[in-house]
């Protein structure tokens, strides 16, 4: 009797992971050709018009847009070149649509970063393609995440943080160059005290005139060695602004470009003019609303639609 129960369960959740692939995949350029558990996780096997295999794991039904991501990433898995892929495994649960490809190898240039990337290149959907993984150099874990805007971008990025952890930080993370500065201000501080200390010492004696004088001379190198990288971490930190200002209106034009599609076309541009526009009346009043916004284009007969707008108000402003 408990063997037909268990036998009824496992029956009923097959039935249910294959029901999720009612979804009509082949439209979407996947066939079906069975199911696997991996991990403890029940899988659909799909297989792309390659030939190669992807294991699928639909905990709620993918809409179009959902389909319409996955085979975008896994074309550009493809097509990335330099990449060999050992799996891919697939996610769609309520909240997003989450990609994990292991590579067998990752070629830039003479390096292969396979082993930089111990849990594999991660990709995440929920209004647009980003990617969130961790990159291995020596002592270094980098975590990266952004909007992914196409695989030549990534690479750079990947091999920076590969090749030099410490200056992709710097340059990446202003809270670490923040962070450093402090450290070294602090040792700055110290080793001031220290000179201080030991020229008070030379002063009040010169039985031990010699070690003291060694020690203030190497105090005193060690505080012109410090002060050298702290200036070159404050100049690195000024660099990495502007560098960094660069990137956020790079990844807010992709971003508004993501959001910029219809129905029967793909993601667009947004004028720049109608950015300017946006910004100008919000620095003049913030308290301008959406709808304000399309009334005052319309009065100044200024080219701007309304889903221009509010995509710039919500990306500029994270206002709906």
């Amino acid at each position: 009797m408990v063997s037909k129960r268990i036998l009824a369960v496992a029956a009923m959740a097959v039935f249910m992971l294959v029901g999720l692939s009612a979804a009509d995949y082949a439209s979407y350029g996947f066939t079906q050709t069975g199911t696997r558990t991996v991990d403890g996780i029940d899988y659909l096997v799909l297989v792309d018009d390659t030939g190669a295999e992807m294991l699928f794991s639909p905990l709620v039904e993918p809409g179009a847009d959902r389909l319409n991501a996955l085979k975008a990433i896994v074309s550009m898995l493809h097509s990335w070149s330099g990449l060999t892929l050992a799996s891919i495994r697939a996610t769609n649960d309520a909240s997003q649509l989450r990609v994990t490809a292991v590579p067998s190898s990752l070629m830039t240039g003479p390096d292969d970063l396979k082993s930089a990337l111990p849990g594999g290149l991660v990709f995440w959907y929920e209004k647009a393609i980003d990617y969130d993984f961790r990159v291995m150099s020596g002592a270094y874990a980098i975590r990266m995440t952004g909007l992914f805007t196409s695989t030549a971008d990534l690479l750079v990025s990947l091999r920076s943080a590969y090749k030099d952890p410490a200056a992709w930080l710097l340059n990446g993370d202003p809270e670490y160059a923040v962070k450093r500065i402090s450290e070294l201000t602090t040792r700055v501080d110290a080793l001031e005290t220290a000179l201080k200390t030991a020229s008070d010492s030379l002063t009040q004696t010169t039985s031990d005139l010699a070690s003291t004088t060694d020690k203030l001379t190497a105090t005193s190198e060690e505080l012109s060695a410090t002060k050298a990288e702290l200036e070159s971490f404050e100049a690195a930190k000024a660099s990495s602004d502007k560098s960094l200002s660069a990137s956020t209106e790079r990844l807010e034009a992709a971003l508004m470009t993501a959001l910029n599609v219809g129905f029967f076309s793909g993601p667009k541009p947004i004028a720049q003019a109608v950015v300017d526009w946006v910004v100008a009346k919000k620095t003049g009043d913030p308290s301008l609303a959406k709808a304000a916004l399309v009334t005052a284009a319309k009065a100044e007969k200024f080219q701007a639609t309304e889903k221009e707008i509010g995509i710039v108000l919500q990306v500029l402003y994270g206002e709906r």
